[in-house]
């Protein structure tokens, strides 16, 4: 579902796309986290949360959290 997101994907998406892509290597775990409901997000997935701009800072600031968290 993420990839076929991906290709179509415009606006807040596609910033968030993005944005874990240029953190995360691995297609797999990025798919997973897209993929996974998440309870920040009152159980939507991070890809359906970041359909609206609201939703993508929440993403965003999300990502940008993990992405602290992770040794060099």
């Amino acid at each position: 579902m993420y990839r076929e997101e991906k290709i179509a994907a415009v606006g807040p998406v596609a910033r968030i796309i993005e944005l874990v892509e240029s953190i995360w290597e691995d297609q797999d775990s990025i798919e997973q986290f897209f993929m996974t409901p998440n309870a920040e997000f009152g159980g939507k997935t991070p890809l359906e949360a970041a359909r609206t701009e609201d939703g993508a800072n929440e993403v965003e600031n999300l990502v940008r959290r993990m992405a602290a968290r992770r040794p060099d």
